[in-house]
């Protein structure tokens, strides 16, 4: 399974270390705290990003409309899909799959 603690004391070290996180760096967190259930944490990575100076991309976007979607949570991914087109990042068929699956999943 998913070490969602583990791959965000990783992320905080790298920080330390003088490493600056890059978008692949988190979106594998971002992955790792949706499969493990934490989709609100997810979110708030994602939110973090700008402050970093991170600039999310589809995958990164992907990943957090999954987290969603495993945790049955559809309107956060409905939001979330949204808010790429807002900021013309452009969603691919995983972003798309990954929502359809999140109304599947919901309530």
């Amino acid at each position: 399974g998913a070490f969602p603690e583990l791959a965000l004391k990783l992320l905080a070290e790298m920080e330390l270390a003088k490493l600056s996180p890059n978008v692949v760096s988190h979106s594998a967190v971002i992955s790792a705290c949706g499969t493990a259930g934490q989709w609100e944490q997810s979110l708030n990575l994602l939110a973090c990003m700008s402050n970093l100076n991170v600039q999310p991309n589809t995958i990164t976007y992907n990943a957090a409309i999954t987290a969603c979607g495993d945790s049955a949570e559809w309107l956060p991914a409905l939001l979330l899909l949204s808010r790429m087109q807002e900021r013309n990042i452009q969603p691919d068929v995983i972003s798309y799959n990954a929502a359809i699956s999140a109304c599947e999943k919901g309530e």
